[in-house]
């Protein structure tokens, strides 16, 4: 009689418990990698919305002309508008088109003075050609609320200044 044992298709225990460590390692390197991805979102998101509204500062002293950048809260979504007679139209600027937030990145809150904007309203931040932009307080965050800049309009020079976390305008 020939005893040959049969050598088997299947995979040993061992050989199941390498392929599992193998894969934890691999989504343990991957899993920081994305969320550190929806920070960079978010901090590259601020900053240009920052060079946004200190863009929108200078070219309404330039041009002589008012302008007013417009949020919307539920399309995560600004653009720029330029008073012409006396409507506002959507700037023909290249640099001023519709800007549309990243995947994970949202407004969280968006203060104008005193008007807070409502997410089925929006709310603008008005410039004029004389060196003022209103005051405004600009929240974003990732999705989930974990992180998030806020960006506060210096009325004088324009320029937004960035903050890490939420914080509010003091009185």
């Amino acid at each position: 009689m020939n005893s040959k044992k049969n050598p088997g298709t299947g995979f040993t225990l061992l050989e199941i418990m390498v392929a599992i460590f193998i894969i934890g390692m691999i989504a343990s390197m991957a899993v920081p990698r994305m969320s550190s991805m929806s920070g960079a979102k978010l901090r590259r998101t601020t900053r240009q919305l920052a060079a946004t509204i200190g863009y929108v500062y200078e070219i309404a002293i330039l041009k002589k002309t008012n302008f007013r950048i417009c949020f919307d809260l539920e399309g995560s979504s600004y653009w720029i508008e330029e008073l012409s007679g006396e409507e506002y139209f959507q700037s023909s600027d290249v640099l001023l088109q519709t800007q549309v937030l990243p995947q994970e990145v949202y407004f969280r809150k968006v203060i104008v003075m005193d008007r807070e904007a409502e997410p089925e309203e929006g709310v603008c931040i008005y410039f004029t050609p004389y060196g003022y932009v209103e005051e405004a307080t600009i929240q974003l965050e990732v999705e989930g609320g974990s992180s998030g800049y806020t960006l506060l309009t210096d009325t004088m020079s324009g320029k937004a200044i960035i903050y890490e976390g939420f914080v509010e305008r003091e009185e």
